[in-house]
């Protein structure tokens, strides 16, 4: 049976202004909204804790108001915050947007991964907490049920998000890959010079990185015996952005706040640190022969790959283009 003109229409209307809101949050994600993965009632899904939700929503309270009342076509102002959420909030659950979770028990106290549907169960249980009074520890809690509270924005809460994220990158980065792993299939029958150029990119970009890696090492190290945390490109290994968006902090610096055990872990550092600064100084032929050997090891390397994925280790091909028959006694001096 078909659904009615109207109903259609409805939840046409609905599934753009889910897809306009989710635009919302990808905002907040810009922002410093941080996003985890997780398992909701058995399946994959995302979620975000409330407290760092609210903080985002306060920051850039005046821009989401202006966004959710475009949308929504809602009178929200951003002159009283806690208010302002809450509408907010009841917004993004209109479309199906946002939902409230409570972690799952059994679940570790640091890192969330599984999450159930906080609503449902304190209605399947009558009390707010969502859970059942008959597996709590603590005997003296009252079992209540405060409807309003049940359905408002709570900070102590987690909030699964049901995003649009769309799929279109998704088959893009699929076709990507497929094509990629076929033209690796495909490498022995490249030109020459194709296959020395692609080589040539690989191992400057990986020579790059490593470096970038090691230098991001050192200054840390050398920084933390000072009680500073210093990063170089900070959000490099971060996945969810972009990678321009992962080079554009090119720095960052936080005073540290150690305990005692780290403080001493930074003595020992801070003489270790300066015992190699003291034998470099002693004897300065280190650094040459330091320097030495990481250039060996970078043309073994760049030997290697370049016999192995150019020439696919054929040295026999070689010799062959230089002399027409290979002589026994060139096979024994070989």
């Amino acid at each position: 049976m078909k659904k009615p003109q109207k109903e259609l229409e409805e939840l046409k209307a609905q599934k753009e202004k889910w897809m306009e809101l989710s635009k919302v949050i990808k905002f907040l994600e810009s922002k410093g909204l941080e996003i985890k993965d997780c398992v909701y009632n058995k399946s994959r899904s995302e979620f975000v804790k409330g407290k760092l939700f609210e903080e985002k929503l306060k920051e850039n309270l005046e821009e989401v108001c202006k966004q959710v009342n475009k949308i929504m076509k809602t009178e929200i102002s951003p002159t009283k915050p806690d208010k302002a959420i809450q509408e907010i909030y009841k917004q993004f659950k209109s479309v199906n947007l946002i939902s409230k979770a409570c972690r799952e028990d059994g679940d570790k106290k640091k890192n969330v991964k599984r999450l159930l549907p906080y609503e449902q169960l304190a209605l399947l249980f009558k009390c707010n907490c969502g859970k059942d009074h008959e597996e709590l520890e603590n005997p003296d809690h009252q079992k209540k049920l405060d409807v309003d509270k049940l359905f408002s924005f709570e900070p102590s809460y987690f909030y699964v998000l049901n995003v649009n994220r769309g799929k279109s990158k998704i088959y893009f980065y699929l076709i990507l890959i497929i094509v990629a792993i076929l033209m690796y299939a495909l490498m022995p029958v490249w030109p020459y010079k194709l296959r020395v150029a692609l080589y040539w990119i690989s191992y400057v970009l990986l020579c790059i990185m490593i470096g970038i890696y090691v230098v991001k090492l050192i200054v840390y190290v050398f920084f933390y015996t000072f009680g500073y945390d210093v990063l170089i490109f900070p959000d490099m290994d971060d996945p969810k952005l972009g990678f321009i968006d992962s080079f554009k902090r090119v720095i960052s610096v936080e005073k540290r706040k150690d305990k005692w055990y780290f403080l001493v872990l930074r003595v020992i550092l801070a003489i270790i640190t300066g015992y190699i600064a003291f034998c470099v100084y002693k004897n300065p032929k280190l650094i040459d022969q330091t320097q030495k050997i990481i250039v060996d090891a970078i043309k073994d390397v760049y030997h290697y790959g370049e016999d192995r994925f150019v020439n696919n280790n054929s040295t026999a091909i070689s010799l062959k283009n230089k002399k027409k028959y290979i002589s026994l006694e060139d096979l024994d001096n070989f």
